[in-house]
Formats: structure tokens, sequence, C-alpha cells
């Protein structure tokens, strides 16, 4: 298998760690700290815009790749891992196209130029809200994962369902 990824692999011409191509096993344990970010850093400075960062992974370091790789105009198919939910999906998980078509018409209106222009009030309360739930704080850590999280709810809550779910108000972090 080792050698099929260094010498036979259709990703073998991209540069990159030589172990990296061999086992993803390399970049976890570099990155085993918590800082995937300095890696990726250290591996654009030392080979550019394209990285073999698995044996079967390139990393792109250029803004066009978000765009070509998950823009409107793309026609990539997701990994399969994105089969997590199974049975269930959402608009996000589903490797369907039309089902993704389908479950994006509840979206699309919510979430217009003409809709964000008249939420825009509305997401401003939210956010004295979450502004409010950290200063109850005073000087003490805040774990920003769950206020982060109850103001996403609460300002999805308002702008899809039309209703402020309170997760803000009622936790008080």
């Amino acid at each position: 298998m080792t050698i099929r990824r260094l010498y036979f692999h259709c990703l073998r011409r991209f540069s990159g760690p030589k172990f990296a191509a061999v086992t993803k096993f390399w970049h976890v344990y570099h990155a085993r700290y918590s800082t995937n970010y300095l890696v990726m850093q250290k591996l654009y400075e030392e080979y550019s815009t394209l990285v073999r960062t698995g044996p079967n992974e390139i990393t792109i370091f250029h803004p066009l790749g978000i765009d070509l790789l998950d823009g409107p105009r793309n026609t990539n198919t997701k990994d399969s891992f994105y089969n997590v939910l199974r049975p269930r999906t959402s608009a996000i998980f589903t490797r369907d196209v039309e089902d993704h078509r389908d479950r994006r018409k509840a979206w699309e209106h919510s979430l217009s130029s003409k809709a964000m222009t008249a939420f825009r009030p509305r997401i401003a309360e939210e956010a004295l809200a979450f502004q409010q739930a950290i200063a109850t704080h005073n000087k003490q850590t805040v774990d920003v994962n769950d206020v982060m999280t109850w103001f996403a709810f609460d300002t999805m809550g308002d702008i899809v369902f039309g209703e402020d779910f309170g997760n803000l108000s009622l936790k008080q972090c």
C-alpha cells in the first residue's frame, strides 16, 4: 500500500510530506495539540498552494478554492462522510441533488437580500442579547461555544420561524 500511495497513486504528483502521502496519522500526530493552523501554515510556506496532506487528500491554500469546490456551479459530490446522519438527512448533509434543492427552498426566502435587510434590526437585537449574556460574567471565563450556539439558534429561530427561542435570555451563560 505504501509503494502504491507514493509511486502509483493519482495524487503522487502533488507535493507534500512523504509520510502524509502514506497515512493520515502523520497529520493527526503533528496537529495533536490543537495546532492544525500552525501545521497548515508551515505546509503552505514549504509547499505552496496545493499540498498533499493525506493519502487521498489535497489541501488548497487559495481563496478561489472555496468557490471552485463549494460554489454554486461546482459539480462535486459530497464524500460518504455526509451519510453520518443516516437514515435522517438535512439540507447540508444530503448527498442527493434533488433532495438538497427541495430542502433549500425553505431557506431561500429567509436568506434573500431583501429579507436580510428586514432582519438586520432583529439580528442586532440578538447580538445585544449575546453581548449582555457575556457581560453577566464580568471578568470570569465564558464557554463561548455554548453562547455562540444559543445565539445561532435564537437568530435562526427568529429568521426561519419568526420566533426567538430565548436561549440567551434563559441561560444568561
